[in-house]
């Protein structure tokens, strides 16, 4: 197909030409290009924490959790033990499980609390650690700051970005339309 003439006929024949055989080509290659750059899936922020803390029957704790979310933490947020991606509670004494994970983004500290209780629920002891500001809605490591005289109280907040990655029917589409051209440009091969 040749693009440059100089009558108006020849033209309105490479125009003909264009959208008759290339445009719907050019529409499946575009839709998947779009597709491809404009929707990620799977984007997840994973919240990762370590503590210690002194328990009621335990002179050291410790807190682990994962939990992923579809977006970063920018305002209060409950999350029953259940639906956290892992939880544990290290005891010596007492065997405990996880309640919930409270989140309150503010604007001196991200204040976290970390419920645990024991077996039937019968006591619920909970432990709040406190982060710099905006260290919910951003990700980094973040260490806990120090505060009051409760004890040796140490917790280490990891927020992380997954990756993004696109869905695969984008990548088939885009396929779909590069052999489509790829086809195209064959036939013309042979044909002239």
């Amino acid at each position: 197909m040749q693009l440059a003439c100089s009558s108006s006929r020849g033209r309105s024949h490479v125009w003909r030409t264009l959208l008759t055989r290339t445009t719907p080509t050019a529409a499946i290659l575009v839709a998947g290009l779009f597709s491809l750059l404009s929707t990620p899936a799977l984007a997840s922020v994973i919240y990762e924490f370590s503590g210690t803390a002194p328990g009621k029957y335990d002179p050291q704790l410790g807190e682990t959790f994962t939990f992923t979310t579809d977006d970063f933490i920018t305002a209060s947020l409950t999350v029953p033990g259940s639906n956290l991606d892992s939880c544990s509670v290290t005891s010596t004494t007492v065997q405990y499980s996880c309640a919930e994970v409270d989140f309150a983004p503010g604007t001196s500290y991200d204040t976290m609390t970390f419920l645990a209780s024991t077996a039937g629920g019968a006591e619920i002891w909970g432990t709040e650690y406190l982060f710099a500001a905006g260290a919910f809605s951003a990700s980094g490591t973040y260490s806990m700051v120090p505060f009051g005289d409760f004890g040796p109280i140490s917790g280490q907040l990891t927020v992380s970005e997954s990756t993004k990655v696109p869905e695969p029917t984008s990548f088939a589409l885009l396929s779909l339309g590069l052999g489509v051209l790829g086809g195209a440009r064959l036939r013309r091969q042979r044909l002239g």
